[in-house]
């Protein structure tokens, strides 16, 4: 039994969930803990990829677990489980449970849900925990049976944590019915009055989509298109490859997928589907693919930079998810042309910035003008050109000579932030793959006592953002669903646990926006229409 390869990443997660969860805390805690997951589903039904995703997220944390459910489902589980964590340890139900064991079970329940045993069911496009499902709403959609699943790990961590996080842990049972069409708090005066959303479209036709980032939550997303069944053309966009810290959170890999180009894993995820795939292995707006005035863009990007760049194109509908620190969301942008805020409302910055080199400045413990310097396109974090060194004009610091005698691959291996042996890897690379890769994407070191640089969602909550993503897409797709949904274009669930948290979010179109520049607004117009009044 071992701890993942990639459990740095994961401890980084972690202690975004509060201080105390340090990296050794997590580890102890890991290894003294089994989870047990079970489900009466079989591997057709739904609720038997609910089983699978659970599976799927527990094993890139938990280096033990006990799965239970009918073959062939249960041989699919261990051995997914197994392609993520080579060394997880499957226990079986006779084993000896050395300290605690958390119960996490998805459908009917024969047993209580309790502090340490949860409950989770889904019932059209109704999600139930600790409770049971309400009856009369059909087979659950793949969404709700997906949704249920992540809520349930998180509700798994905790319990598992609750003595460490800053967030509410599980004490008990936590009873909640959420529908994921309405936003509700689902109550039975509620069910009463037939405000249930019931059974799904078998095979619901999304038409094209343009996915914008094939990371953690666009990868959800594509999980839950597949299992749903859903018929269209998809067109995921991202530029990069797998790298070890990403295999903390994103469902579509496996220990082998370092390296892999972040599209492939999306097109083998969808090979054999109903969703024909035309993957576009470039950055947002460099390829035809990714150009202006797409009719459905799905947001699944990192930054607010990049979610306004995506907003700069005039597409026509825009569905954009988040994960952010203790909260996740969604939001829909539909109706632009009605006066409703576009994408870019929701990130335009309301003051000053920090600039790019002063964020990698800080996250590595430089100055920010000697970042500034690496940022030059010809630079490698080995050698600065002539011409940059010193920065004509601008005021230096006295350790400005210092920076002429040493790289900065050398002082962050002086640092700790980059093992000796890496050295010459990244002595060749930019600054920039330095953010990408090693600060976000989490290759780098972290030196004892080190803040972390960026925040790291918990897996539970990057595949829960996803779904919703992909939600929002079948949603709409359905008109008599897009009638009930929820009027309020913009969802959040804080400190994500104990559902129903779910907090529609009214928006109003940002002052200064480029949504209410003069050229913005007539080139969508001459595109879809009306584009509104001036703002």
């Amino acid at each position: 039994m071992s701890l993942p390869r990639f459990f740095t990443r994961a401890a980084d997660a972690a202690a975004g969930t509060g201080s105390r969860l340090t990296a050794q805390v997590l580890s102890d805690r890991l290894l003294g803990v089994t989870v047990a997951l079970s489900t009466d589903a079989g591997a057709g039904d739904q609720l038997g990829e609910g089983f699978l995703l659970a599976t799927n997220l527990l094993s890139r944390l938990y280096p033990r677990l006990l799965l239970t459910a009918p073959d062939p489902l249960r041989q699919q589980a261990e051995a997914l489980a197994t392609a993520i964590n080579p060394e997880v340890c499957l226990a079986a139900p006779d084993d000896g449970q050395a300290g605690g064991v958390f119960r996490l079970h998805l459908g009917a329940a024969e047993w209580s849900a309790s502090a340490s045993d949860v409950v989770v069911g889904a019932a059209g496009w109704v999600v139930a925990v600790d409770t049971e499902v309400p009856a009369g709403l059909g087979a659950p959609a793949a969404a709700a049976a997906l949704a249920a699943a992540a809520v349930g790990v998180g509700e798994i961590f905790d319990a598992v944590f609750s003595e460490w996080t800053d967030r509410p842990g599980r004490h008990g049972a936590r009873p909640a019915v959420w529908d994921l069409v309405t936003s509700r708090r689902a109550t039975r005066a509620y069910a009463h009055a037939g405000m249930w959303t019931g059974a799904a479209d078998p095979a619901p036709d999304i038409g094209t989509v343009v996915l914008a980032g094939a990371g953690a939550v666009g990868q959800a997303a594509v999980l839950t298109w597949r299992a749903a069944g859903a018929r269209g053309h998809l067109v995921p966009v991202d530029d990069e490859s797998v790298d070890v810290g990403n295999l903390q959170r994103y469902v579509l890999t496996d220990d082998n997928s370092e390296e892999q180009i972040k599209t492939d894993l999306i097109a083998r995820a969808l090979a054999g589907s109903p969703l024909t795939i035309q993957p576009v292995t470039s950055r947002w707006g460099e390829d035809p693919a990714s150009g202006p005035f797409r009719e459905t863009v799905a947001v699944a990007l990192d930054t607010a930079d990049a979610r306004v760049s995506v907003a700069a194109g005039t597409h026509h509908r825009v569905y954009n998810a988040w994960t952010g620190p203790g909260a996740l969301g969604w939001s829909r942008h539909e109706s632009f042309g009605k006066g409703d805020p576009c994408l870019a409302c929701a990130y335009w910055p309301k003051g000053p910035q920090p600039s790019l080199h002063e964020n990698i400045a800080v996250a590595i413990g430089q100055h920010p003008l000697r970042i500034r310097m690496y940022l030059a396109p010809e630079a490698t974090l080995a050698w600065i050109p002539p011409e940059i060194l010193g920065l004509p004009g601008l005021p230096l610091p006295e350790q400005e000579e210092a920076w002429r005698k040493t790289s900065l691959v050398d002082a962050l291996v002086a640092s700790g932030h980059i093992p000796a042996e890496d050295a010459q890897r990244w002595a060749s690379r930019h600054v920039l793959d330095l953010w990408h890769e090693g600060i976000c994407g989490g290759t780098l070191a972290r030196p004892p006592g080190s803040p972390v640089a960026v925040e790291v969602p918990v897996a539970h909550a990057s595949a829960l953002a996803g779904i919703m993503l992909a939600a929002q897409i079948l949603i709409a797709a359905d008109p008599e669903l897009a009638r009930r949904r929820d009027p309020l274009p913009q969802g959040r669930i804080d400190g994500q646990g104990p559902l129903p948290n779910v907090i529609g979010r009214p928006r109003q179109p940002t002052p200064q926006c480029l949504c209410g520049d003069a050229a913005f607004r007539a080139a969508w117009d001459d595109a879809w229409g009306l584009a509104g009044p001036p703002l």
